[in-house]
This record gives C-alpha cells, sequence and structure tokens, in this order.
C-alpha cells in the first residue's frame, strides 16, 4: 500500500516537475516566434526584405517557423490538463468558478493589454508623424463603436489590407482562443468523459484534414491540443507515464520532419505552408494521437 503510494506520489511530482520545467523553454520558443520583422512596413515602405539575407532567412525560418512552432499546441495541452487537473466533478458550480478564475487570469490581461497597444499606436499615429507606423491601418481617431470592438477581436475586419484575424496586440490571439475553447469547457468534458480516446483522435482527425479552416476564435488546433490534455486529467492518467514509451519514436521521427520541412526552406512559401501540415502532423501523432491507438487508452 505504501509503495503504491509513494509510486503515485512521485509519478505526480514528475508530472509537475515536467510541466515546470517546460514553461520557460516554451515562453523563450513563443518569444523568438513572434520576432518576425520580415513584414515591417513604416510610411509604406518594407523595411526588410530577406530575400536579400538567404542565410539569415534559412536559419530564422527553420527555427522560428519550423523547430518552435509546437510550443504554442504545448501551451494549450498544459492548458487543457490543468483546466480539468484533480476536479473529480464538473458541474454548474464548477464551471462558473473556473470561468472567474479564468476571467482574473485571462480575460483582464487580455482586454488591459490590448488596451495598452490600442494606446501606444495612438500616440504613434498622433505625435510620430506616421514615422514609426505603416501608414496602412485606419487611425484610431477614425474608429468607429464596431472598430473598437474588433479590435479586441479580428483587426482584418477594420484594416482590409490584414491579411490575419488577429486581435490589435496580435501576440493575444493565443489567449483569445484559449478563452473561447473555456467557454465550450462543459462540451469537452461530456464528450471526453463518454468518448474517451476516441474523441481525441476525432479532433486530431478534424484537425489534421482542416488546416485552412479558421474562425477568429475557434481553430482546431486550439481544440484538439485542449482537449487531448484535458483527456488524460478527466481520465486521471499520468501524460508522463503514458508518453514516455514513444519517445523513442519522437526522437526518430520529429528530426526527420524538421528535416523534411528544411528542404522547402528556399523553395516558395506555398511548399513551406504544405509542409506545415505534414510537420504539425507528426507530432500531434508521435506526442497527442499515438497513445490513445493503444486499447489500454480507448476503454
Amino acid at each position: 500500500m505504501d509503495k503504491d503510494y509513494n509510486s503515485n506520489m512521485f509519478s505526480e511530482e514528475l508530472q509537475s516537475k515536467t510541466i515546470n520545467f517546460l514553461r520557460f523553454p516554451l515562453i523563450v520558443g513563443v518569444v523568438f516566434i513572434h520576432t518576425d520583422f520580415s513584414n515591417v512596413v513604416m510610411q509604406g515602405v518594407k523595411q526588410i526584405d530577406f530575400a536579400n539575407y538567404p542565410i539569415f532567412s534559412s536559419i530564422f525560418t527553420l527555427f522560428s517557423k519550423i523547430i518552435l512552432e509546437i510550443c504554442v499546441p504545448l501551451f494549450y495541452f498544459i492548458s487543457g490538463f490543468l483546466f480539468f487537473y484533480k476536479t473529480p466533478v464538473f458541474n454548474t458550480h464548477t464551471y462558473l468558478g473556473k470561468l472567474k478564475k479564468r476571467a482574473r487570469s485571462l480575460l483582464i490581461p487580455y482586454v488591459f493589454w490590448n488596451l495598452v497597444v490600442l494606446l501606444l499606436l495612438y500616440l504613434a499615429q498622433t505625435f510620430l508623424g506616421g514615422s514609426l507606423i505603416s501608414g496602412k491601418s485606419k487611425l484610431i481617431t477614425d474608429y468607429s463603436m464596431l472598430d473598437w470592438l474588433w479590435a479586441f477581436w479580428d483587426t482584418s475586419m477594420i484594416s482590409s489590407h490584414l491579411d490575419k484575424s488577429l486581435p490589435i496586440n496580435s501576440p493575444f490571439w493565443f489567449i483569445r482562443d484559449l478563452m473561447v475553447v473555456v467557454l465550450f469547457s462543459p462540451l469537452i468534458y461530456v464528450v471526453l468523459k463518454k468518448l474517451k480516446g476516441i474523441a481525441v483522435i476525432l479532433l486530431g482527425i478534424l484537425w489534421i484534414t482542416n488546416q485552412w479552416m479558421y474562425l477568429p476564435g475557434f481553430s482546431f488546433a486550439s481544440l484538439f491540443f485542449f482537449a487531448a490534455g484535458a483527456y488524460f486529467s478527466i481520465h486521471n492518467k499520468n501524460f508522463v507515464e503514458v508518453l514516455k514509451p514513444r519517445l523513442s519514436m519522437a526522437i526518430l521521427f520529429y528530426p526527420i520532419m524538421v528535416s523534411n520541412g528544411s528542404i522547402f526552406v528556399g523553395a516558395a512559401m506555398e511548399c513551406l505552408f504544405a509542409w506545415w501540415g505534414n510537420y504539425h502532423w507528426s507530432c500531434a501523432c508521435h506526442r497527442t494521437v499515438c497513445p490513445f491507438y493503444s486499447k489500454r487508452y480507448l476503454e
């Protein structure tokens, strides 16, 4: 009895340490992902053309656009795991309590830092004579009430030249999508409780086959990885123990996919985007989906 208890305690501690260990390198990885200054435009002029720096461009793409792209999915995985961690009963009271906590940890910072960016952008537009801005975006002083709302959700609805559906504080798209997934957590809980590992596999298939389907605030990527992490908490499984036996397979397969992606670095961006789906597919299979094929985890 004591031996089993000590073993469980060790497993729980190892799982906790794994999450704590991953947080810092994942944060650094996210910072690198958002250091892309290839599209910096000031006064209508593009400042840097990566085509003039092929070596730097290749190295930058390899790390920021290929290797480190796994950071955001892992954050979703950890978020899903922690959201349901040690939650034996998930009822209305539990749900409302978690929403209240997430309002403090997600919603309030989300609104605050988007307001900060709006303020800084307003100051730049007003006092810097356009020297530090692209000159393409709509002036904040010309914002309608609807524009102000879109600024917190999808700025492409304000300025038509923007091709990405991001809030004014663009890196916060992650928090935006996470808040949406949290709102749907009761549905995720019910589906995972009833279908178990099959639900994760189905969501993974939806994610792989719908790479280009994206609505502002909702993506199959956030739903899939959040649900994958949630699965382990809901069914009281230690993800370190479950995924560790697959480590050797991941170590073997992952570099192959990275090398495969590197081949397309010098080719057209369409090739890189096409590879992107294959890359994430490999990560999903070896880190998340593969364990669920085992009969042990489908029961």
